[in-house]
């Protein structure tokens, strides 16, 4: 695609057009076969990303919330020790997340600013 420049990890529907993320933050709307520049300011790789961009994953283990992510302001950070996350799938107000090492888990926001969170690895 001309104008891209980032190694892309995931892809998901946004508004009717196509959102992609993936190393050093990068965060790509595709309008018209345009690609307009969204990218986070904190460098880490994104892995995962949900339809809409309401939530993403990172290879640092790091699950953020927001909708869309990458415009709000507020949006929520669940950061902790946590193996890579490798992908992510929301269905309502949950996600189930996965990672390296077995990592299975599930994320939701059940107040504003907080989450709760279940983590298993194999």
């Amino acid at each position: 695609m001309p104008g891209a420049s980032a190694d892309f990890h995931a892809v998901a529907p946004y508004a009717g057009r196509w959102v992609l993320a993936g190393a050093d933050g990068a965060v790509f709307l595709i309008i018209d076969g345009e690609f307009i520049d969204e990218s986070q300011y904190d460098p880490q790789t994104i892995t995962g990303i949900t339809r809409g961009g309401e939530w993403l994953v990172r290879e640092d283990g790091v699950v953020i919330s927001g909708f869309p992510f990458w415009y709000d302001e507020t949006t929520v950070r669940i950061e902790e020790e946590l193996p890579p996350l490798r992908a992510v799938a929301a269905l309502g107000d949950e996600v189930i997340v996965v990672g390296d090492g077995g990592l299975i888990g599930r994320a939701r926001i059940s107040e504003e600013h907080e989450c709760d969170r279940r983590f298993a690895a194999r």
